[in-house]
């Protein structure tokens, strides 16, 4: 029994989306091709007697015609799908009992992630929640539609939070424009292609190795906040914005580093030579 309203709201749109909403109108459609059928007949054939001709074709076959649609509609299309909806609504619920769960100490927002990393957990071409304290930036996943479901279970998305230490943050500066295709229903509640255009920014940490994250750009606001705080400036952690129009500096470090790797693999150098230059390189940025 499913007692939050939003849940039984999102489950009864998943319904008229891909059950309910067709049922309709084809039995519309249906209905209004046989009345127009019934009207050329009266015309053409019946002549003048076609006045006792139109009422009971109607309503002796019109109207039991529609309900044949419907309850054959019914066992073709939707009885397949009520295990859809079943895991869709499992899915909800999932999601509300561990987004729920988490403590927020900042706005949430719903930002769009073009390029993830799989040890973050964070996908590209999924919406995350995120929100942020003076440690860590957070990411969640956003609900998942009936439309992005079967993506959800493909990539194997867990519903839990993804946590990304702000003191691990190298830079994060503006981007480019991306556009992103992405999946809906029209008013005759077919699924479809929608176009979207986003300004998107990219954000760059120390893992075992550098990583460049991509989003959409209301995440600059929130790091804008983060930068900015006092608690953070206290600690000089590295987090800083670019300017678009400079060449972003870590791109030089990582070449560096990348070319002391290639000199260890070929034993030009030793370990803690390695070691030693990667943490003069690091301690620039």
């Amino acid at each position: 029994m499913i007692n939050d309203p939003q849940i039984k709201k999102d489950v009864w749109d998943a319904r008229v989306k891909i059950v309910i909403g067709r049922f309709i109108i084809t039995t519309f459609q249906v209905f209004m091709v046989y009345a127009i059928l019934i009207l050329v007949i009266d015309h053409f054939v019946m002549g003048d007697s076609g006045d006792a001709f139109i009422a009971p074709m109607i309503t002796r076959y019109g109207i039991p015609l529609a309900v044949i649609v419907l309850v054959v509609g019914y066992f073709v299309s939707y009885v397949p799908k009520k295990k859809q909806i079943d895991l869709f609504t499992t899915h909800l619920l999932n999601h509300k009992q561990n987004f729920d769960a988490l403590p927020k100490t900042s706005e949430v927002i719903r930002t769009v992630c073009f390029v993830g990393d799989f040890d973050l957990k964070v996908y590209a071409n999924f919406n995350y929640y995120h929100w942020q304290d003076s440690e860590n930036l957070y990411f969640f996943p956003v609900k998942p539609t009936i439309e992005l479901l079967d993506d959800y279970i493909s990539q194997n998305i867990s519903y839990s939070v993804s946590i990304l230490p702000i003191s691990s943050i190298l830079s994060f500066n503006p981007s480019e424009k991306i556009t992103k295709t992405e999946k809906g229903y029209d008013q005759k509640k077919k699924l479809i292609s929608i176009i979207n255009t986003y300004d998107t920014m990219k954000l760059s940490y120390q893992n075992q190795k550098i990583v460049t994250l991509q989003f959409d750009s209301i995440m600059l606001q929130a790091l804008d906040k983060v930068a900015s705080s006092k608690k953070l400036t206290e600690k000089k952690t590295p987090l800083e914005k670019t300017v678009p129009t400079s060449v972003p500096l870590q791109e030089d470090f990582m070449v560096k580093i990348e070319k002391l790797k290639k000199m260890l693999d070929a034993n030009l150098i030793t370990e803690a030579e390695f070691q030693e230059q990667k943490k003069k390189i690091l301690d620039k940025i």
